[in-house]
């Protein structure tokens, strides 16, 4: 089934070069959005990557629905806003088709990452965020960025792991938004490697 992300994944392949002068300097890539079009922050955005990350892990295992979804891009931003800058939306693609596509993914993804985390915390305590990992290409579009591959560290007992809760994170002018959380099999990666399934 094909939705925005996958559109938005496949852009990101294709595209060559940033669209935006000095925007393809990865440690430049985010303050460059100033000048392409001084676009504001998406509402709810946070600070930074990390601050993503935290706010995301914490609201996952406080069950905190209402804070995931002010950390993930709304419907009215898809659509005005990243939609528009995406070659593929001259593809003829239905827009409320591709919306209703990520929102059922999405809808699949919490409550699988949820119990993934919940089972951590009953067998190894409390989590303790670590850091936002991004390890994919970082791309520019007109008014914004996307970091792509990321997820989350944290540490739960004596071991540390790593669990994708999403993979794309756009940021603007300063704000970093989760695109959807993911719907894959979740995977957390101990001291001994990666673990499917986790603890």
């Amino acid at each position: 089934m094909v939705d925005g992300v996958d559109f938005l994944r496949e852009e990101l392949r294709r595209v060559d070069a940033p669209r935006c002068a000095g925007a393809g300097l990865a440690f430049a890539a985010s303050i460059a959005l100033a000048a392409c079009g001084g676009q504001p922050p998406f509402t709810g955005s946070a600070g930074s990557l990390d601050d993503l990350g935290s706010g995301v892990l914490e609201a996952f295992a406080r069950n905190d629905l209402e804070a995931l979804q002010r950390f993930r891009l709304t419907e009215n931003e898809h659509n005005t806003v990243i939609w528009p800058e995406l070659p593929a939306a001259d593809a003829g693609y239905p827009l409320d088709l591709a919306w209703r596509n990520i929102q059922l993914r999405n809808q699949q993804a919490v409550p699988r990452a949820a119990s993934a985390l919940r089972r951590t915390i009953q067998r190894a305590g409390e989590l303790h965020f670590l850091a936002v990992a991004c390890e994919g290409e970082l791309q520019s579009f007109d008014t914004f960025v996307v970091h792509t591959e990321c997820s989350v560290r944290f540490r739960a007992g004596d071991a540390a792991y790593r669990i994708q809760l999403f993979k794309d994170v756009l940021a603007r002018n300063g704000g970093y938004k989760v695109f959807r959380y993911y719907d894959e099999d979740v995977e957390l990666a101990g001291p001994e490697g990666d673990q499917k399934g986790g603890p």
